[in-house]
């Protein structure tokens, strides 16, 4: 199970808010034996109305880049029992943890 420290208002592992979309791509390539399955998600009609997104379904978790500038605006885990969340030194979310920031 992979482990990302948590940082509210700031990311998530190596996806920092407000990157590019082809910097994040490149972090992905670059640990594409962690990331083996992305999908890339994007409205074919209106590409510049609504968000592209990039969904790791192994992992649980998808980012969500801002239309136009392209910039990621949004970081949604959706299963954290696919994923290990780490905030400071505490594990606050997993699959043998409900997700949650009560100690």
């Amino acid at each position: 199970v992979l482990t990302l420290e948590l940082r509210p208002g700031g990311g998530l592992g190596g996806f920092t808010l407000g990157l590019p979309v082809c910097e994040v791509l490149a972090h992905v390539k670059e640990n594409e034996s962690v990331f083996q399955r992305v999908n890339i998600k994007y409205c074919e009609q209106a590409p510049l109305t609504r968000d592209l997104v990039l969904d790791f379904p192994s992992h649980g978790f998808h980012l969500r880049f801002h239309p136009a500038s392209q910039r990621l605006r949004v970081i949604e885990v959706y299963d954290s029992s696919l994923l290990k969340l780490r905030y400071a030194s505490s594990i606050v979310g997993g699959p043998r943890e409900p997700a949650t920031f009560v100690t």
